[in-house]
């Protein structure tokens, strides 16, 4: 069945893998293992190394608290969502190679 929004699974877990690229720039860009923010968290490390790998989804709660602990907005996390599917889809000479 289509999510009521007309997004196919396939988009859905494509959005899952650059949250979670998202996520993990930021936390490697902070210095912090996944143990690090699992700590600063309290989110168990298998959930945070499933939604660094875009495996699962999480929980509003849950993007606060990441956020938080890598000093960004949970907006922020999720604007790299289109921000990625948008450079993805941009044809080659658009992305500033030569």
């Amino acid at each position: 069945m289509r999510p009521m929004d007309g997004s196919t699974s396939e988009e859905l877990l494509e959005a899952l893998r650059r949250l979670g690229e998202g996520i993990r720039e930021r936390r490697e860009a902070r210095g912090l293992t996944l143990r690090d923010l699992a700590i600063r968290t309290g989110i168990p490390i298998g959930r945070l190394s499933a939604a660094d790998r875009g495996e699962t989804s999480l929980n509003v709660t849950d993007l606060i608290r990441i956020a938080r602990a890598v000093r960004t907005t949970p907006g922020r996390l999720l604007v790299g969502i289109v921000v990625r599917a948008a450079w993805a889809r941009m044809p080659l000479g658009g992305r500033g190679e030569r």
